[in-house]
């Protein structure tokens, strides 16, 4: 194995010079490439002189969302006709019949949407949660009656591990959707793609092909950062007070056991800290700031991921879309 002794910089593909972590950086030790390599996890990586600034282009994916033409028949195998999603007892549940369906609509037994909700504000609305798997095939055959899918809001689907060959797909929203249109035998239609990657996704059997453009096979979602040397899924506490929240970052490279490689904490309080750890969970960068001191800005959290993690995270766009998000929670 090649080995390197005492090397100070390390460049990846978009030009920006990244300091080794302070524990190898203080000290004159050897570092092999395959532990630079896990330290930040890329696929491809530069070893360079001290200085050596190396000229590359990398696409990269910011929070994107995509739609294709699908099959419905074909995500049969993630449907409730075959796993019965609702509930915290899923294998314990019957699966949907599509008999059950036809009855409850010879019944005339429909429940429209908007009967159950995630959080229902009066006593008219119903918790999704409480719903019974009757009511299930009840809102599934309003659906075989009245949904449209070529003019009415889209199933959503996610495929992960992001960078496994067999990813699974499941369903993000629209399972009733979905089994509405396998009832009905529909030919195709238009799904978003809520996380995924492009040759991943093309090659499961009900793709047919995109209806929105993509030029890259990076992974994406509407959590997801990514070039093609690292990725990385970004969560925002629910919280509805703007001014106090709690930021992970997860490592997405490591498909298996994704990493939690940096936290923000910002609370109303006053109260705000900043850490990031590498893939092994070693400490890279920790900073705390007590009420009455000056708060750690979101555009400092991400300066620090950009120089302990990722140039990724150096970009206005990061900044721009999570104050978004921390906005509409």
């Amino acid at each position: 194995m090649k080995i390197f002794n005492y090397l100070e910089f390390l460049t990846i593909p978009n030009q920006i010079l990244i300091k080794k972590p302070s524990f190898v950086r203080r000290k004159k030790i050897k570092v092999d490439e395959v532990m630079l390599a896990r330290m930040y996890n890329w696929n491809t990586y530069q070893k360079i002189s001290t200085g050596v600034i190396m000229q590359a282009t990398e696409k990269e994916s910011f929070f994107e969302l995509h739609k294709a033409v699908l099959s419905p028949s074909a995500l049969i195998g993630c449907s409730a006709f075959t796993n019965y999603t609702w509930s915290e007892l899923q294998g314990q549940v019957q699966p949907i019949t599509m008999e059950e369906i036809e009855q409850a609509i010879k019944e005339n037994k429909l429940i429209p949407p908007g009967t159950f909700v995630d959080h229902p504000e009066d006593d008219q609305l119903c918790n999704i949660d409480d719903c019974t798997r009757d009511q299930h095939i009840q809102r599934i055959a309003w659906f075989v009656q009245n949904y449209d899918h070529a003019s009415s809001d889209l199933p959503s689907l996610g495929f992960s591990p992001l960078n496994e060959p067999d990813a699974t797909l499941s369903i993000a929203g629209g399972n009733h959707r979905l089994c509405a249109m396998i009832y009905k035998g529909t030919p195709n239609a238009t799904f978003e793609i809520r996380v995924g990657r492009k040759s991943i996704i093309e090659k499961h059997p009900a793709f047919i092909r995109w209806d929105s453009d993509i030029d890259h096979d990076l992974p994406f979602g509407s959590n997801i950062v990514s070039s093609g040397a690292a990725s990385f899924e970004i969560q925002i506490s629910d919280n509805s007070t703007p001014n106090d929240y709690r930021i992970w970052i997860h490592n997405c490279d490591n498909i298996h056991d994704p990493v939690t490689v940096a936290r923000f904490r910002h609370s109303e309080g006053g109260f705000s800290s900043a850490e990031m750890h590498d893939y092994e969970g070693r400490s890279l960068f920790a900073k705390v700031s007590y009420p009455g001191q000056e708060a750690i800005s979101l555009s400092q959290f991400f300066e620090h991921c950009a120089e302990w993690l990722h140039p990724l995270f150096s970009a206005p766009s990061m900044s721009v879309k999570l104050s978004e998000f921390i906005t509409a929670r």
